[in-house]
């Protein structure tokens, strides 16, 4: 089943943060798109939940190589 999820992310603050949220997000299976708004620090995700579990996800972002993300909550 495909599901939208809002994610409150710690250390978004700049434009090369955003490229490589996105681009970690389009590698991955199971993520169907994803958007990051800088300024609102958010990252709105689409994956299917066949595939991946939200606790999944949420580390693919905390781990990406170079970046310290942290989810602070994901609705």
């Amino acid at each position: 089943m495909i599901t939208l999820t809002t994610m409150q992310v710690e250390g978004i603050h700049c434009p090369n943060c955003v490229k490589k949220l996105k681009e970690t997000a389009s590698g991955v299976q199971g993520i169907c798109d994803a958007d990051v708004e800088e300024d609102l620090k958010t990252v709105k995700i689409k994956y299917d939940t066949d595939v991946l579990s939200l606790d999944a996800v949420k580390q693919i972002i905390e781990t990406i190589p170079g970046k310290e993300f942290v989810v602070l909550k994901a609705d």
